[in-house]
């Protein structure tokens, strides 16, 4: 955790400056939630889509230019994950792995 996407612009909206608390602490601080990669959070910390951020438009085989923002000290390792589940709820969501980014920062 420690950081969040900032480009495209996600659904809480923020695309530069700081992140909000939210987003810095892990999943596991989430209501409910005890292991990470079991929370729903995990796979988005905002349930609903933010009707003033436009969803990114992508086309396989083309270019997406990510953005990414840390306020943690230390360097540690990110990846990219897409999903054609976007109209099912987010429990049920199936993602795969489509880059790993090695010490982002």
């Amino acid at each position: 955790a420690h950081g969040k996407l900032t480009k495209p612009t996600p659904r809480d909206g923020i695309a530069f400056g700081r992140a909000g608390l939210d987003e810095n602490n892990p999943v596991s601080f989430e209501p409910g939630c005890s292991q990470e990669n079991t929370c729903d959070a995990f796979v988005c910390r905002e349930a609903a889509p933010n009707p003033g951020v436009p969803a990114k438009a992508v086309t396989a085989g083309g270019s997406l230019e990510l953005g990414w923002m840390f306020t943690a000290l230390h360097v540690g390792d990110c990846s990219v994950y897409v999903s054609y589940d976007v109209d099912k709820p987010r429990s049920q969501q199936r993602y795969v792995k489509i880059a790993n980014l090695p010490d982002c920062k």
